[in-house]
């Protein structure tokens, strides 16, 4: 079924989201894609805006007088905001898992130790050659 803008503007209106006029109150409509009958009935009404999530921002936001989420559109812009920046630092710093953590001591002290061996090699070869030097 294809909304209308009368059907839009009477969702609007039971919300209390039109003013006197039976205008939209500078609404702001935000869905989890792009939802193309939406846009079709929403672009006739004025001061009336549908934005994705993923394009929202906070001018937007800000401006709008009234905001209406589209349920879907909520877990889709906590996703974005919150979920992957968390799995992103958890990539970039190994906290949170704990095997990639495990992992990554292991290869630090693997390292330390090989650096260790080098330098005690290194010394151990700077003695002999002392020793020759002297004899």
């Amino acid at each position: 079924m294809i909304p209308k803008t009368k059907e839009i503007l009477a969702t609007l209106s039971n919300l209390n989201f039109v003013n006197n006029q039976s205008k939209a109150d500078n609404v702001l409509i935000i869905t989890p894609e792009k939802l193309k009958n939406v846009i079709l009935a929403g672009r006739n009404l004025e001061n009336l805006k549908i934005v994705m999530s993923d394009c929202l921002n906070t001018y937007e936001a800000l401006k709008a007088k009234n905001i209406l989420f589209i349920e879907a559109a909520i877990d889709k812009l906590k996703k974005r905001l919150i979920g992957d920046r968390r799995e992103e630092n958890i990539k970039k710093t190994g906290k949170g898992d704990s095997s990639t953590t495990k992992k990554s001591i292991s290869s630090k002290r693997s390292k330390e130790k090989t650096l260790k061996t080098q330098s005690v090699r290194r010394n151990e070869v700077k003695r002999k050659e002392k020793r020759r030097k002297k004899d």
